[in-house]
């Protein structure tokens, strides 16, 4: 994968995370909310997968706000 590449999936997956988020907030039936933690799931283990492959290319990304995953205590 070429450095562009990977940091334009970083950057989608990032929106991807954002869009699971905000729909989470907004579902009500029970339903959609599984759908919602399902997917927002799926997304984070996408943007955790393109961050490890960016750092084993040693990508650096300069002037770059990263999404912070919050990890909840059970």
């Amino acid at each position: 994968m070429k450095s562009d590449s990977i940091i334009s999936a970083i950057e989608e997956a990032r929106k991807e995370m954002q869009e699971c988020r905000e729909y989470f907030e907004c579902a009500e039936d029970p339903i959609l909310i599984d759908y919602a933690i399902y997917r927002e799931a799926a997304a984070k283990a996408k943007y955790v997968y393109l961050l490890s492959e960016a750092r084993k290319l040693n990508i650096k990304i300069k002037n770059y706000s990263t999404f912070k995953i919050e990890e909840k205590a059970n």
